[in-house]
């Protein structure tokens, strides 16, 4: 009777740790989106990887950056054109040089948020949204670091009559990349820290938007998602 007390108390244990444990990030990052919402009552969005599928769900759950709110946000319609030809104002999909086809689709949200950038997600739910480090420095490694000086030398080595920007410098690496918020996901032990930073190439330039994700409050994988535009 001991024994099988035991067990069963193992088997009602059991199903809560694994799934707090089981995250994988790949499947994370497919479930990703981000773009900007836009009056009246509308948000665009892309996938963070464009290499995925542009699948967009029935419903979504969106952050903005400039407040920790969830808005759950509905499916309206796909468009394929270059956002900057419909919405003007825009400042997440603008690439007045190459004007791109951009594949995004468009939903409905209950709240007039104005030209303001965020992510959304599909098969997880949030458990809250922290601010507090909202414009503070990224955490970075040494490894990073080390990284950042070694695009820095290979880039001066390019001659400056062949380059139509400026040579970069560690202000234009992820080391100075800053914090816009961090989300908490439900029924796992992970967190989704998002931040930014500006770079360049010899002629293009690059918002790059950083995904961080920690289990256990240790850095598991990062993604960066580099939002080109040029030749300049």
């Amino acid at each position: 009777m001991i024994k099988d007390l035991k067990f069963i108390c193992i088997l009602l244990l059991l199903p809560k740790f694994i799934f707090c444990m089981d995250f994988n990030t790949d499947n994370f990052i497919n479930s990703l989106y981000i773009g900007e919402a836009f009056k009246p009552n509308e948000v665009y969005l892309e996938k963070f990887d464009l290499r995925n599928k542009k699948i967009y769900p029935k419903k979504l759950s969106f952050v903005g950056i400039k407040e920790n709110k969830i808005y759950s946000i509905m499916f309206h319609k796909k468009v394929k054109e270059y956002i900057g030809n419909i919405k003007d104002s825009t400042k997440y999909f603008y690439k007045p040089f190459s004007k791109p086809i951009q594949d995004v689709g468009i939903y409905k949200i209950n709240s007039n948020l104005i030209n303001e950038m965020g992510i959304a997600l599909s098969n997880y739910e949030i458990d809250y949204v922290d601010i507090s480090n909202k414009g503070k420095y990224r955490k970075h490694s040494n490894k990073e670091y080390q990284k950042a000086l070694t695009l820095i030398r290979n880039d001066r080595k390019i001659k400056e009559e062949d380059r139509s920007l400026n040579y970069i410098t560690l202000d234009n690496t992820i080391i100075k990349a800053k914090e816009f918020f961090r989300i908490k996901l439900k029924n796992t032990n992970s967190e989704i820290r998002f931040s930014t930073y500006l770079t360049n190439g010899i002629e293009y330039a690059a918002d790059v938007y950083v995904i961080d994700i920690y289990t256990n409050n240790k850095l598991v994988k990062t993604y960066e998602k580099f939002n080109l535009d040029g030749p300049y």
